[in-house]
């Protein structure tokens, strides 16, 4: 992320105007630990009264992503059904931290509402989220085998698609709602670690 906030930085240099840099530096600065909330309301309170139901929605998922990283998971799972109810963009993160953020609060009836909104979407990425979904399902249900099954299975995706980040977090809710007793739980735990440690996150 180094690269990415130096981009940044240089975009906000040239107009600090710019909607997008300033969106993407909030977020990334957030899931670095840094306290982004006042900068991330101000950017919602900008959007609030929009037409562009997009620029909403991006907001929100962000500010869901950043929640979920700082542990406020019912704040986390607000924001991102929030966002993917108004506008759910083929990039959108919203649904898959939705599952994460109701997957530790034992939510299972918000993992199937989150599952509903991608539901007859065709492609990698939605059956990678669909797949993690169905874990939590499993782990919220008590059925500890078939959850570690289907994070591992969903993680996998996640890396043959080059997400690395989303890889991180799909093993991360792993060994969070599983907790780290299986051998392969802990190994998933450290991969995750490896990744978080390389960007910067905390």
């Amino acid at each position: 992320w180094d690269w990415a906030l130096s981009e940044l930085e240089d975009a906000l240099a040239r107009s600090d105007r710019d909607f997008a840099a300033r969106m993407r530096s909030a977020e990334l600065l957030g899931l670095r630990g840094h306290d982004t909330q006042a900068d991330l309301q101000r950017l919602a309170d900008e959007v609030a009264d929009m037409t562009e139901l997009q620029a909403q929605s991006s907001v929100g998922e962000v500010r869901a992503l950043v929640a979920l990283a700082r542990g406020e998971m019912r704040s986390a799972l607000d924001l991102a059904q929030a966002a993917y109810r108004t506008s759910l963009a083929p990039d959108a993160t919203s649904v898959e931290t939705a599952i994460r953020a109701a997957a530790v609060l034992g939510d299972a009836d918000a993992v199937t509402d989150a599952l509903g909104a991608i539901e007859g979407t065709p492609g990698r990425v939605t059956a990678a989220i669909r797949r993690e979904g169905q874990a939590a399902l499993a782990a919220i249900a008590g059925r500890s085998r078939e959850a570690l099954v289907g994070y591992l299975d969903a993680a996998r995706r996640w890396d043959d698609l080059g997400l690395a980040v989303e890889a991180a977090l799909s093993r991360l809710a792993l060994i969070t709602v599983l907790g780290p007793s299986d051998p392969e739980a802990r190994a998933a735990g450290e991969e995750a670690r490896v990744v978080f440690e390389r960007v910067g996150a905390r």
